[in-house]
């Protein structure tokens, strides 16, 4: 897939979903404070740092399925 971006260039992307999540104040501060010392780029970077972790410690595959 490629775009053209606001100046005229076009660039490739992967494919990507957005996913719109609403938690707390609270969570997400948690996430913050761990994130910027850890160096994280972003917020965004963060959470799917910490989500690729968390199915990684339950075991999760990408060949598994949820129903």
């Amino acid at each position: 897939m490629s775009v053209t971006t606001s100046a005229g260039y076009r660039r490739s992307i992967p494919e990507q979903t957005r996913i719109v999540v609403v938690m707390p104040k609270q969570e997400a501060d948690m996430i913050d404070n761990w994130a910027i010392p850890a160096d994280m780029p972003s917020r965004t970077a963060a959470i799917r740092f910490l989500l690729r972790k968390g199915l990684e410690a339950v075991g999760t595959t990408e060949t598994d399925r949820v129903a």
